[in-house]
């Protein structure tokens, strides 16, 4: 087995250049092309070897490459990254639309539109066929029907 089919690889189709993409894990920018998969796999055999090559001719250090679990631990990692991105997304969009909320709120509170509700309005979740917290029955009132 030559050392080229030891770096774990992908292809995709790319739109954009009308060609698949070839593209090694473990070697940064190391990436072929071709009309198929297998041009693009064999391509990229080629231009792995001439990125170990250049890397030994400057001295570079030369990644190992990647095993199943090493690539599966990645993919953890990645999945955990990704997860964060989107908790921290979802709640600055709660946060941005819970500040831009208050003010109406507010406004609606102060002029009547609505009310908050009262003792009354608030009923055992059993008789509502609910297994939780006590529910409102009525969160809001408007001023025209009163």
């Amino acid at each position: 087995m030559k050392r080229t089919e030891l770096y774990p690889s992908a292809v995709a189709w790319s739109a954009e250049d009308e060609a698949f993409i070839a593209v090694s894990f473990d070697l940064p920018g190391c990436r072929a092309d071709g009309q198929t998969k297998a041009e693009a796999l064999a391509n990229l055999e080629v231009v792995i070897e001439e990125w170990i090559e250049t890397a030994e001719s400057l001295g570079r250090p030369i990644p190992e490459p990647s095993n199943y679990a090493s690539l599966e631990q990645s993919q953890a990692v990645a999945d955990r990254e990704l997860h964060e991105h989107y908790q921290r997304q979802v709640a600055e969009a709660v946060r941005i639309s819970v500040e831009q909320m208050i003010p109406s709120l507010v406004s609606a509170l102060r002029s009547g539109d609505i009310r908050l509700p009262g003792r009354a309005d608030w009923i055992h979740p059993r008789a509502a066929g609910v297994v939780s917290h006590m529910i409102p029955v009525t969160v809001a009132r408007r001023r025209s029907d009163s």
